[in-house]
């Protein structure tokens, strides 16, 4: 992340395969929760992720997903599940 969050928590718009037919009007939100506060010294960070919306498609966070975190048209990260 370019300017990493300043809390443990951070929301914003993420981009699945699945949808490059509706990007970017069509998005999920999703929640990140980070163990503890980020470093800029690290290129790589821990989280629990969730959707925003509880009837999100939730069989998109399985292990080995991938998709990119959005602020506005700047993508921001790339996000694997582990």
């Amino acid at each position: 992340m370019t300017n990493l969050p300043s809390s443990t928590r951070y929301s914003t718009v993420a981009r699945f395969a699945q949808d490059d037919a509706s990007w970017p009007h069509e998005a999920w939100s999703i929640v990140l929760e980070f163990e503890s506060s980020l470093s800029s010294c690290s290129e790589y960070f821990e989280a629990t992720a969730r959707f925003l919306m509880p009837l999100a498609p939730t069989d998109r966070l399985i292990a080995g997903s991938t998709f990119e975190l959005y602020e506005g048209a700047v993508r921001t990260a790339v996000a694997t599940i582990l």
